[in-house]
């Protein structure tokens, strides 16, 4: 997960060229995310996420792809009780 800042009118050279080596890669979309404490404790409860780092926006951020690249081959979350 990439946290990107919207650009103003002057993008850098970096900026630009990071969107394009996204492009290249496949990826189509960057947006920014809030998860809350409900998808934190999914992303615990279905082992994604270690309880140590919820406080750990990398850690997160990382969890959360992991469970969209499951969810989009249908591998979606496991709730218990349900």
């Amino acid at each position: 997960m990439h946290i990107v800042r919207r650009a103003g009118k002057n993008q850098s050279i970096d900026h630009i060229v990071g969107d394009r080596e996204r492009r290249s890669r496949g990826v189509v979309l960057i947006a920014p995310v809030e998860v809350g404490e409900g998808g934190v404790r999914l992303l615990v409860s279905n082992g994604l996420l270690k309880e140590h780092q919820t406080r750990d926006r990398k850690a997160v951020g990382a969890a959360y792809l992991a469970a969209l690249e499951q969810w989009s081959v249908g591998r979606g979350a496991r709730i218990m009780g349900r």
